[in-house]
């Protein structure tokens, strides 16, 4: 079913939901935001789609918890910060935190000194619209990096690494992209490869 909206919207360039709501986009660039929001789940007005690629990130940080592992996760959409931060929310990390755009500063500081602080000693996340978490901060408690949607920017996708990778990260650090089969995304980490070896 999911495929066939996929499908439908990258032919038409305009979906009609179950809702009555439309997806549709005026050009190639809109078209390539929407196909992305799709593949992620949500809608811009934050219905749920699928659940397929949650489910997926989902049991990933199920396994990284169990193994006492603090993450970063990194979104682009806010629907998917939101869903993301509900569902981590329900397994066993000692804390979750959402940081997004529009959020208060004292509750992104909070966030950022107590998982600095605590990360290593018991397993913490952060879910976060790659935006909202890009400079200046350090993550290093973490070893894990997880993009549930990656940015275009690969300013962007390089700021969002540096947070946990800095010059405190002593531990090799996994970067793991949750991706679509047959969508959009491939060829977004792609591009950001090929970028990466432009700089």
């Amino acid at each position: 079913k999911v495929r066939s909206m996929y499908e439908e919207l990258a032919t038409n360039m305009v979906l009609e939901l179950e809702n009555g709501e439309v997806m549709d986009a005026k050009n190639r660039g809109v078209l390539r935001m929407r196909l992305l929001q799709l593949t992620g789940g949500y809608t811009t007005s934050g219905e749920m789609l699928h659940h397929e690629k949650l489910d997926s990130a989902v049991d990933f940080l199920s396994d990284l918890c169990e193994q006492d592992q603090s993450v970063v996760v990194y979104t682009r959409y806010l629907p998917e910060v939101a869903a993301l931060y509900d569902s981590l929310s329900r397994l066993p990390f000692h804390h979750v935190f959402r940081i997004q755009g529009g959020g208060r500063g004292d509750d992104r500081t909070v966030a950022r000194h107590t998982f600095q602080k605590e990360g290593r000693k018991r397993p913490l996340a952060i879910v976060a619209q790659s935006e909202a978490l890009q400079m200046g901060v350090e993550l290093s408690a973490a070893a894990e990096v997880v993009f549930y949607s990656l940015p275009d920017a690969w300013d962007s996708f390089w700021q969002n690494l540096l947070r946990v990778g800095g010059p405190n990260q002593d531990r090799p650090v996994r970067v793991t992209s949750i991706l679509g089969r047959g969508t959009m995304d491939p060829g977004v980490l792609e591009a950001l490869r090929r970028k990466r070896d432009w700089h």
